[in-house]
Order: C-alpha cells, then structure tokens, then sequence
C-alpha cells in the first residue's frame, strides 16, 4: 500500500488484519535516545491509524530486531515500517 488512507482503508474492511509498527532510527547521536525517537515515530503512527478510525487494538507496537540504520542513508533510517498481518 502506497499511502496510509489505502492502509486505513484496508484494516477497516479486514477485521483480522493487524498493523504491526516498528520505528527506526539512524546511527548518529545518542543510542538511548535514537531508541526513544523510534518509540515516538512509532507510536505517533499508531495514534494516526486510530484517530483515522482503526481500533487501537489492531495495531501492535513491534521493536524490530535491529532498529538502527537499516537503509540506505541516515535520512531513510529515520522512518516508520507498517506491516498487515492477518
């Protein structure tokens, strides 16, 4: 899905699909706080989706194994992933 009001969409019209969020952060700064920065891009995702009309409880909060520059580019590190499980 390219844009969060298909993502919406989708989870309304499935009731067994989940959205499974997992925020992310580059290698520079501090480790402690890039973690916490991850938490808040996720969880500011999750309260979107919930605001957009999803239950909040078909949205998880999911740590990713390695959450810290996993892209390409700082930049690209700093982002939020969102996957459907059903």
């Amino acid at each position: 899905m390219s844009n969060s009001g298909e993502l919406v969409a989708y989870l309304k019209e499935h009731a067994n699909a989940q959205a499974v969020i997992s925020g992310f952060n580059d290698s520079t700064g501090d480790p402690e706080r890039n973690a916490e920065l991850s938490k808040e891009r996720a969880e500011a995702v999750q309260a979107a989706l919930v605001a957009a009309g999803v239950p909040q409880e078909r949205t998880v909060l999911e740590k990713p194994v390695d959450a810290t520059g996993t892209a390409g580019t700082d930049s690209a590190s700093r982002r939020v992933e969102v996957v459907v499980r059903q």
